[in-house]
């Protein structure tokens, strides 16, 4: 969801000081800001104690992450499972929301960061994959029954490749390499790495026509798999994904238990559960595993993807026009129409260069810097200084004049922006 690790400078000039602002719930400490743990930003506020040469951002799902051109890693926000990397589990205090630089990797440069609500990983100049935290799930990726590591760790089964990009979801996780692979591991229900166990069955629930409450709605989503997870059926390390034609996987992202890969020719690929129509595809008991999206992104090729709670987003290719689908029930979607497949915002009218999706919001940033929120506005997740929900994009116009926007990122109920 969360954090994606493959954005690259993707408007194409080099980087020199930025600043990076967040905004959203400050429960979880992971706005960074003096006090934030008791006060959620309705508007995006600097983050201090950083340096100033920060080249990119990724969220956790209650923590933050920032990476400096030199290629060292900070964190800050939740460490309840050690997720930042500091030695200790901590509960949330003053130390806790002031960044400081992960521990253990002082010898080595990191280039790309990820983050779930237990684990934080980071790719390596070399292209080797490092896990910390706590996971239950198997989601750490270190081997059979490591459920711990307080300190970054190699995850070893990916010896001898070089990672591309990271993602983390509820309790999995994906990984494409250079040489095009995916690799899933963690808890293994509905799909959701993209092959079955004997005793593991692809969700056929359909979503709740209902009208409860969007957080009532999030919570018995939650619930439901906590209850599955009482006889976990998990994945301890990377496992090669067979895909279901030959093709070059350059970006993946996963969702609270869904996954989207990318292909390097466009072609995008669903897998996991589909109870909120997340998948953007009809699914039956006959329909594969893994499988293309359709909706109106069938026949286009896309070049982004994001991944929120149980919403999905992607940048179509030629027109670099967004689409969403899946969970709608906090306008998350940003648009009217069918949630079930993939649907153009047609309010975008700028280029897209990248999206983001959190618990019930969305992020697009466009290729003039500009960053437009929607979905739900509690606790100030949309940037646009109040708490209401917003069914179409709408600017982010509160930075300071002249900023321009380079990175975007989503937790489950807070944002980062990097700008300079």
């Amino acid at each position: 969801m969360i954090g994606l690790a493959r954005r690259r400078n993707v408007l194409g000039r080099v980087l020199h000081t930025a600043a990076v602002y967040s905004f959203g719930d400050g429960s979880n400490g992971a706005l960074g800001q003096p006090h934030s743990f008791t006060n959620d930003s309705f508007e995006p506020a600097p983050v201090p104690d950083l340096p100033p040469s920060i080249a990119r951002v990724a969220c956790g799902h209650y923590h933050s992450l920032a990476l400096t051109q030199s290629g060292e890693l900070w964190a800050w926000g939740r460490n309840n499972e050690g997720q930042l990397g500091r030695g200790e589990k901590s509960i949330l205090s003053a130390a806790t929301i002031t960044p400081q630089r992960v521990r253990g990797m002082e010898s080595t440069r990191v280039r790309a960061a990820a983050g779930s609500g237990v684990v934080s990983m980071a790719i390596c100049e070399d292209g080797s994959l490092w896990s910390w935290g706590s996971s239950k799930r198997g989601q750490l990726g270190l081997g059979l029954g490591v459920t711990r590591s307080l300190l970054p760790q190699k995850i070893h089964a990916l010896a001898g490749k070089s990672v591309l990009q990271v993602s983390l979801g509820w309790g999995h996780a994906l990984a494409c390499t250079m040489d095009g692979e995916l690799f899933s591991w963690g808890y293994h229900d509905s799909g959701r790495l993209g092959y079955l166990l004997p005793q593991d069955q692809p969700s056929m629930i359909q979503p709740s026509k209902n009208t409860l409450d969007r957080n009532d709605v999030g919570e018995k989503m939650l619930m439901e798999q906590l209850r599955k997870e009482d006889a976990p059926i998990l994945q301890w390390e990377p496992k090669l994904v067979e895909l279901p034609e030959p093709c070059k996987i350059i970006q993946v992202a996963c969702g609270l238990d869904h996954s989207l890969a990318l292909s390097e020719s466009g072609l995008l690929f669903s897998f996991g559960d589909n109870s909120t129509d997340q998948l953007g595809r009809e699914i039956t008991e006959d329909s594969p595993i893994i499988s293309r999206v359709g909706g109106d992104l069938e026949g286009k090729q896309v070049v982004a993807i994001g991944a929120g709670w149980g919403h999905s987003l992607a940048v179509e290719r030629c027109s670099r026009a967004a689409y969403t689908w899946g969970w709608s029930s906090g306008s998350q979607l940003g648009r009217s129409g069918p949630s079930s497949v993939p649907k153009k915002l047609e309010e975008l009218d700028d280029p897209v260069v990248s999206v983001a999706g959190g618990r019930v919001h969305s992020l697009a940033l466009t290729s003039k810097h500009q960053v437009w929120t929607w979905g739900c506005g509690r606790n100030g997740r949309l940037g646009l200084g109040s708490s209401r929900d917003e069914n179409l994009p709408v600017l982010v116009d509160s930075l300071e004049e002249h900023a321009e926007v380079i990175d975007v990122c989503c937790g489950y109920d807070h944002s980062l922006l990097l700008a300079r």
